[in-house]
């Protein structure tokens, strides 16, 4: 329950939450909870029916309240449109009009920019009530995003309800005092973190059990910051969990976990059972975006369920066109059918899945898939210690975007410890080079960190290559080792980007 330990006013108050915004999330959460529960022997057709029944409020709503949604659907005509009759929308078209967009009139981009730029105010409401993130440029277009209550709700409780065995068994953990560490993008107002630090806010007890640490470190010093702190839960990126699997594996870091859960990037097969053999605990993935963080749960049984009453998600090829199940998508257009004050219907967010012919073995009613997300590399860095390091690629890409403020990028490994950057023109608003010199010190700055000072980086005028059949840009690619030696990649999902 999101107010567990608040009281009427006590805590909830204390971080500016008022008692009248704190009840309509708790009984939010209990009314979705046990709709969900309910639904678990709900037919693939009523789950179909009852998401078409959000979806035509949805519609309905954000064409009488969203100046922008209007403007789109005109010429439409009046009453229900079917779903791929309705435009396609993208990040950057949504946030060039902003403002237009949402549909409450206090919501303006300006201020909600100023307050996500401090970090101070990372999990604490604005305006009283709405939680407040953002999402990486991982399509050349940083994104705000507003939850109001009762989105809230829906997804504390499809966080609670919609879950595994092993996931199950980690929140009664959690839920009873068990350390819990979480290691991601921690410096912005990210989702991940941004939920992280909103439920130790609202409930003090956490605060006393769980950490958060910073991807941006070296993996050995988040490796001894996590020994120090000896969690029994561990959440994190797939790349970094990767990387302290083998620390772990080779007895550098000696953890004693209860369960790990992995989010952010795709977990291949090979990468769930090196850091489940490693850690000898179980290993839960989990598919979120900051468009909507609880896409797809795993079910145990090597399945990702997609929460269809609450999210659509339509895999489609490089013109709109759906695939039928069994084929990977060229991208997804996902509908979320919670968020009313900054609707987001057939909205392009660039992964690729596909979903499964078959039934899964648990007996859900709900879709099963599969997540290929985005493709990028783990690079290893030589460190002036003789050491190599790798580096993680949501790290990178965060360090870019938070430091030197660019996100349509390209980091190509040519050889060790030579780095190739490309920049896209449209980055460039005035002296490119300025750009590119600002970019090159910033990721030089961040190799030092990791203890690697000994880097070259070059910039190629070229723009950064996107895939020919995909079209989508892979912002960090490594160079091909021998398959005994080189790092495992990862899919990384704009998601849980942070």
């Amino acid at each position: 329950m999101p107010y567990a330990n608040s009281g009427p006013a006590g805590q909830a108050g204390s971080i500016g939450v008022g008692p009248l915004t704190a009840f309509a999330e708790t009984w939010g959460f209990l009314h979705h909870s046990t709709d969900m529960w309910m639904s678990g022997n709900a037919s693939p057709e009523a789950i179909r029916a009852r998401a078409a029944h959000r979806l035509n409020t949805l519609v309905a709503h954000a064409r009488r309240h969203s100046k922008f949604y209007r403007d789109v659907y005109h010429g439409l005509g009046p009453g229900r449109v079917p779903l791929e009759q309705l435009p396609v929308v993208t990040k950057s078209k949504l946030m060039a009009s902003f403002d237009d967009w949402v549909t409450r009139p206090e919501l303006k981009l300006g201020p909600l920019l100023e307050f996500t730029q401090d970090p101070a105010r990372i999990g604490r409401p604005y305006m009283g009530q709405y939680a407040v993130w953002t999402s990486s440029g991982t399509t050349g277009t940083p994104g705000v995003f507003i939850q109001d209550p009762q989105a809230l709700a829906v997804y504390e409780a499809l966080f609670a309800v919609r879950t595994g065995v092993d996931a199950r068994a980690m929140l009664r953990a959690i839920s009873g005092g068990g350390r819990f560490a979480f290691t991601a993008a921690i410096d912005g107002h990210f989702s991940g973190i941004t939920m992280w630090s909103r439920m130790c806010l609202l409930n003090p007890w956490m605060s006393r059990h769980t950490r958060a640490f910073s991807v941006l470190q070296s993996v050995q010093h988040v490796s001894e910051q996590l020994a120090g702190f000896a969690p029994e839960i561990l959440t994190s990126y797939a790349s970094e969990l990767v990387a302290l699997a083998e620390q772990q594996h080779e007895g550098r870091l000696a953890l004693h976990l209860k369960g790990i859960w992995s989010g952010g990037e795709t977990l291949s097969r090979r990468d769930r059972a090196d850091i489940a053999g490693a850690f000898g605990c179980p290993v839960v993935d989990d598919y979120g975006a900051s468009e909507f963080l609880n896409i797809a749960f795993d079910c145990g049984c090597g399945a990702l369920h997609l929460n269809r009453d609450w999210v659509i998600l339509e895999a489609v090829d490089r013109e709109g066109r759906p695939v039928p199940d069994g084929t990977a998508s060229s991208t997804v257009l996902l509908t979320n059918l919670a968020n009313f004050i900054q609707p987001i219907i057939r909205y392009d967010l660039g992964d690729s899945v596909t979903f499964l012919p078959e039934p899964c073995p648990c007996g859900s009613p709900l879709p099963a898939l599969r997540v290929e997300g985005r493709c990028y590399d783990t690079i290893c860095l030589e460190r002036t210690d003789g050491k190599m390091e790798p580096v993680i690629p949501l790290a990178l890409c965060t360090a870019i975007e938070e430091r030197a403020g660019v996100y349509r990028f390209q980091v190509v490994e040519e050889a060790a410890n030579h780095l190739m950057l490309r920049i896209d023109p449209g980055e460039a608003t005035g002296d490119a080079n300025a750009v590119a010199i600002r970019t090159e010190e910033c990721i030089r700055g961040f190799c030092a960190e990791l203890g690697a000072q000994n880097v070259f980086i070059r910039t190629d005028p070229e723009p950064p290559r996107v895939n020919p059949i995909s079209g989508k840009l892979r912002r960090v690619c490594a160079r091909q080792r021998p398959e005994a030696t080189r790092p495992a990649a990862a899919s990384v999902r704009p998601s849980q980007s942070a």
